[in-house]
């Protein structure tokens, strides 16, 4: 998967570098032309020369943006309660915490500072920590009529409450790659002095995902660890709204698109709040 990534990301270089050119570097500042489009790369947009004030198009590009929140989940009712066939999704929320690393944050001025284009791609870790003592199962048994032999395994998600062990930690992870699309309003074109609200969507594609799990057999720790896809959604797209003053912004991200794949598991939209600090 890495040399496909690898593979990917040199193609996709190798046909930007075709049609763009940079014309000039000065500094922290640098001048590109994608065909007819130029653009101005500013590293520190509080440095930027009063003489390209009225420069159009501008790219600021933030260095990198950290995200850290707790994971929510909503069944099909739009319920935080699990019931039913959902219960073994019952939450620890203290352990279902979400964490984001985007080293590309950009954005593309449309009204001087005030309207911009938000974009940029980074890494997820999503975290569940279930508050019950479940056995995470990818694969559902189908019996004969009668009850005692299995006839096949579907891929099917499903979890089996059992007091066979008492999980000290009992967490499903998953990890992807994320790819958000915002507009952003600021009321200055001063960072530390602007609040800011950012609404869009943020497409996602799954790298991973285990079950890690701590107990104690016949009075010896064990611990067991589980990579599967578990039929978790490959391709992913939350609805983003963040609200901020200066540095400090907090966010919002609801799932679109459910948290398993289509009759492969319970229907499950997550959510994730937080807030995002920038590392520059």
């Amino acid at each position: 998967m890495i040399k496909k990534i690898f593979s990917f990301a040199v193609a996709c270089t190798m046909g930007i570098a075709g049609w763009t050119q940079v014309e000039e570097q000065k500094s922290d500042t640098t001048e590109i032309s994608l065909g007819d489009l130029k653009v101005m790369v500013y590293e520190d947009p509080e440095a930027e020369p009063d003489s390209v004030k009225e420069e159009k198009n501008r790219i600021f590009h933030s260095g990198g943006r950290f995200d850290l929140g707790m994971n929510i989940l909503f069944d099909a009712n739009g319920s935080t309660d699990m019931t039913g066939d959902n219960q073994w999704l019952d939450l620890d929320y203290a352990k279902s915490l979400s964490w984001s690393y985007y080293p590309f944050d950009a954005r593309l001025d449309i009204v001087d500072e005030y309207v911009q284009l938000g974009f940029g791609a980074g890494f997820e870790w999503r975290n569940y920590g279930l508050a019950n003592n479940v056995n995470v199962y990818p694969k559902m048994p189908i019996y004969d009529s009668t009850l005692t032999e299995v006839v096949e395994y579907r891929d099917t998600t499903f979890g089996v409450i059992s007091d066979q062990f008492d999980f000290s930690k009992n967490r499903l992870r998953t990890t992807y790659l994320k790819v958000p699309l915002v507009l952003e309003f600021n009321t200055s074109t001063k960072d530390s002095k602007s609040f800011h609200v950012e609404a869009g969507v943020i497409g996602g594609w799954r790298l991973g995902s285990n079950i890690k799990q701590k107990f104690t057999e016949d009075g010896v720790d064990q611990k067991r660890k589980v990579k599967d896809d578990f039929n978790f959604n490959d391709f992913t797209l939350d609805a983003t709204v963040r609200v901020g003053y200066g540095d400090v912004t907090v966010f919002a991200n609801y799932g679109l698109t459910p948290l398993f794949a289509d009759g492969r598991g319970p229907e499950i939209y997550p959510l994730t709040v937080g807030i995002s600090i920038l590392t520059w």
